[in-house]
């Protein structure tokens, strides 16, 4: 294995610096290559590519919000584990955030609450997540 070097740190880092802005585009890179690195887990990749501000960034993170919504769209209940809530949660909502894109809310929503009568959204999610009754 290889590892390139890439020089030092600015001053500034990690604004206005070099050495970050490669790392920062290889991490991005690597992501948009891998099909199944956005997803509902605990890898923060979707907010990852939305923090980067570059527009093919943004455009791999919506294709991917897109797949999710279409795998989970007739699912009334996503199987997930606290963590997994705890960490897809935020970036599905930065997406939502950054975008405006109302396909997210109803995945959002199912996988952020906990208890379909404590939920103040209109969608009724029915999210049981392992070990919580």
């Amino acid at each position: 294995m290889k590892i390139p070097a890439l020089g030092a740190y600015s001053k500034t880092w990690p604004v206005d610096c070099e050495k970050t802005d490669k790392i920062v585009r290889a991490c991005a890179d690597a992501l948009a290559a891998n099909k199944e690195s956005i997803g509902i887990g605990l890898d923060g990749a979707l907010q990852f590519m939305l923090s980067t501000g570059e527009e093919k960034d943004l455009e791999v993170a919506r294709g991917r919000v897109k797949d999710l919504v279409e795998q989970y769209k007739d699912k009334e209940e996503i199987d997930i584990y606290p963590w997994f809530a705890g960490y897809s949660g935020p970036g599905l909502c930065e997406y939502y955030l950054r975008t405006g894109d109302k396909s997210i809310v109803q995945l959002d929503c199912i996988i952020s609450c906990v208890r379909c009568e404590d939920c103040e959204c209109s969608l009724i999610p029915l999210a049981r997540p392992h070990g919580w009754n």
